[in-house]
């Protein structure tokens, strides 16, 4: 079974001084994203699997695929031990996104 990963609705996404940040008023943290970050994040507007965000930074990014499966799976637990996104079971293994 697969995970797929989606934006918490309460998150607001702001830049400030030429940062890009999350803010979650839940709890008044913030969390700043660099231009990957930020990527992912609006990727992240509907639900994704990982496979999917490797291709998509992959592709849009000067970077190898095998580097970004253990640097994406960090960014998002960090996201989920942030409560920033939501993380849900999915059976179909094949589905990437969209």
């Amino acid at each position: 079974m697969s995970l797929m990963y989606h934006r918490k609705e309460h998150i607001i996404f702001a830049e400030d001084e030429g940062k890009k940040v999350l803010y979650n008023p839940m709890d008044g943290s913030f969390f700043a994203v660099n231009e990957v970050g930020d990527f992912i994040w609006s990727e992240l507007e509907q639900r994704v699997t990982v496979n999917y965000l490797i291709d998509r930074v992959a592709e849009n990014f000067d970077v190898e695929v095998e580097e970004l499966l253990e640097d994406i799976s960090n960014f998002l637990e960090q996201l989920v031990e942030r409560d920033l996104i939501s993380k849900v079971p999915y059976k179909d293994k094949n589905h990437g996104g969209q």
